[in-house]
């Protein structure tokens, strides 16, 4: 999965896809149920049956999938969401995560957390975990010190235990 002609190809601004893509199919088979679950109505089915053959299939097969297929995914997503600029435009990962779970998959949330000031109850695909870097450490977090730190500072607790935790953790740049 290294060198030139390797992982997705990206496609007008589709590197949130992509990357989001490569991590969910390249290397193993959790999110594999939205490949064959039931999905209602010819367009939802088209981007399943393109998800599975002409992205996740040749990216587990040959390691490589092309601009093209990619393009045509992100076609066929738009005709199915309410997210405009789906074809062409930049998203975050929870965008698009929210998209194929919720309208196109019909997926319930994945994780229900309780908050623990109000009780309120949020039911959610992904967690999110936004943090102000710690200027006091001087190494590097692991993704339980990451979570710990989030869940404590957000007050936050699993409603119940979720069968499947998708992280999506910090991003640091300029």
């Amino acid at each position: 999965f290294i060198g030139r002609g390797r992982g997705i190809q990206g496609n007008r601004n589709s590197c949130y896809l992509d990357a989001t893509l490569y991590a969910m199919f390249a290397f193993n088979n959790t999110m594999d149920f939205l490949l064959s679950s039931s999905v209602e109505g010819d367009v939802k089915q088209g981007i399943q049956q393109k998800l599975r053959e002409c992205v996740v299939n040749p990216l587990r097969e040959e390691g490589f999938v092309g601009a093209q297929h990619m393009g045509d995914l992100r076609d066929l997503m738009s005709k199915s969401s309410s997210l405009e600029g789906l074809q062409d435009e930049e998203k975050e990962p929870e965008e698009f995560l929210n998209v194929l779970f919720s309208e196109i998959f019909n997926i319930k949330p994945l994780l229900s957390f309780r908050d623990g000031a109000t009780n309120e109850i949020s039911h959610v695909n992904l967690c999110q975990i936004l943090l102000e870097r710690d200027p006091l450490s001087a190494t590097m977090p692991n993704t339980q010190d990451l979570l710990t730190r989030y869940f404590v500072s957000q007050n936050l607790f699993f409603h119940t235990q979720p069968e499947l935790l998708l992280l999506q953790v910090p991003r640091s740049g300029k």
